[in-house]
């Protein structure tokens, strides 16, 4: 039997009987909310999802790239007669030039010796710990074309300013939001990008903010089907472990790049002095009681149109303006962004709140945070800012959407990176106990904060006398 990792796949050739099934279940997970399906209810799926498969064209069973070393050591441990091949394409050398990037940080340090030594790994670095400086530096070292793929056009500018910065005798391009340096010895593209208009050729793919790729089937094929030597991810909430429910199916990052090469946590990151550490007030306030069962009106009366909620959002962003700080509403809906924005428009002088949304270009979005940073407009309401932008004065965010996501929760906390004059850091989220599946995803966020170490955690009752 040969175990083979291609440009794009892990396959096993000339498998004796008795060994497809075995690695078959073991690369499979149960998805979450598999109970709804129709198949499942039939009993025509068992509700797991099996990340290998046989290929009757090719005569193999194939799987993830990301995974070939995991078969590997399968193989060893169960004692089957084996070899294990790598079949990868030819390397693309590339002359970054001269590094004039800023020195790394011992964790940082750490974080590119770990991941360089594998072809496929994951970096799990908290918020706000220089992950891009971490690919950055990757790429001058290893001197090979590379892709590296962002989820939105704003952190695809963001990228390439900053590799520019840091290598800037090297040709780095973007590919999106209209630009096309698609031949360029670094490329950084949206993942939007490279889904309609395909992948251009590279030697190492890095995937930034990994996570989104459990989002669509649509973006893993597409970033499964790159040819490359090496695959490296990089996220600050990721899991990849075999657990019988993985939230929406992260094992697919597994498969993609394979294990957790280092892991730094902000918990980590705050204790050593490089974070700041937050306070997290978990508010209790008097919200309406809605009815048991969800629907589609749910999230529309318990959070977007709950005024009590939005009240206390409010409430809670006058206050910190006065105390002379900048407040992120982070929403996950426009017209809740709308309507809280107006009714801060009513209580804040002119010019005092922004909202910013996808729709915007991007001209008004880099005003409104040049604004914002420079403190002359504090209060920014905006589905945007969940991920990746750098704001390093932030000290307040506030949650106003709601969701039971860890990754989410944890990619919300933007202002935790230390700055100089920065005052304390501070999170308001929301017990939304007005609806038992909303208080569900409250008590996991609630979870998720308390998670980490190095958190402050606060139940904060606003609710009225009683």
């Amino acid at each position: 039997m040969k175990i083979v990792r291609t440009a794009t796949k892990t396959e096993i050739r000339d498998a004796p009987p008795g060994v497809a099934f075995p690695i078959r279940e073991r690369f499979a997970f149960e998805v979450e909310g598999a109970e709804y399906s129709k198949a499942f209810q039939e009993k025509r799926w068992d509700g797991r999802l099996r990340l290998f498969r046989w290929n009757a064209q090719e005569d193999v069973f194939e799987g993830p790239p990301g995974l070939f070393d995991e078969v590997t050591a399968m193989a060893r441990q169960k004692g089957w007669e084996h070899e294990a091949l790598e079949e990868p394409p030819d390397e693309d050398p590339i002359d970054p030039g001269t590094w004039a990037g800023p020195p790394l940080r011992p964790y940082q340090e750490e974080a590119v010796e770990a991941a360089l030594g594998r072809s496929h790994a994951l970096l799990r670095m908290a918020v706000r710990s220089g992950k891009t400086l971490v690919a950055s530096r990757m790429i001058h070292t290893r001197s090979v074309r590379a892709l590296f793929v962002c989820p939105t056009t704003d952190l695809m500018h963001q990228t390439v300013e900053k590799f520019r910065t840091w290598m800037p005798d090297c040709n780095v391009g973007a590919f999106g939001e209209g630009t096309a340096d698609d031949h360029a010895d670094v490329v950084v593209a949206t993942l939007g990008t490279i889904l309609s208009r395909g992948a251009p050729p590279c030697t190492d793919l890095y995937v930034d903010e990994v996570h989104h790729v459990t989002n669509a089937e649509a973006w893993r094929e597409e970033l499964l089907g790159i040819p490359a030597v090496r695959r490296y991810g990089l996220s600050a909430t990721i899991d990849v472990s075999l657990k019988k429910t993985n939230e929406s199916g992260a094992i697919w990052i597994r498969g993609l790049c394979g294990r957790i090469a280092y892991d730094v946590s902000a918990s980590d990151l705050i204790e050593l002095g490089f974070l700041k550490r937050p306070t997290i007030h978990f508010v209790r306030y008097d919200g309406p009681n809605l009815p048991v069962a969800w629907s589609a009106k749910t999230i529309e009366l318990g959070i977007v149109h709950n005024a009590a909620r939005n009240d206390q959002i409010v409430r809670i962003a006058l206050e910190q303006v006065e105390a002379g700080r900048r407040v992120l509403i982070d929403v996950e809906r426009i017209p809740h962004g709308r309507l809280l924005t107006d009714a801060l428009k009513a209580v804040l002088p002119p010019g005092r709140v922004s909202w910013l949304c996808g729709s915007h270009v991007r001209s008004t979005r880099v005003a409104a945070l040049q604004e914002f940073a420079s403190g002359r407009c504090p209060v920014l309401v905006s589905t945007l800012l969940g991920e990746g932008n750098d704001i390093p004065l932030l000290e307040v965010v506030i949650v106003g959407g709601g969701g039971k996501s860890g990754i989410q929760t944890m990619q919300r906390l933007r202002n935790l990176t230390a700055a100089p004059g920065k005052g304390d850091v501070h999170v308001y989220d929301f017990a939304d106990f007005g609806q038992r599946h909303l208080q569900s995803h409250s008590a996991a966020r609630l979870a998720t904060y308390r998670g980490e170490r190095a958190f402050c955690v606060r139940i904060e009752d606003r609710r009225s006398a009683r």
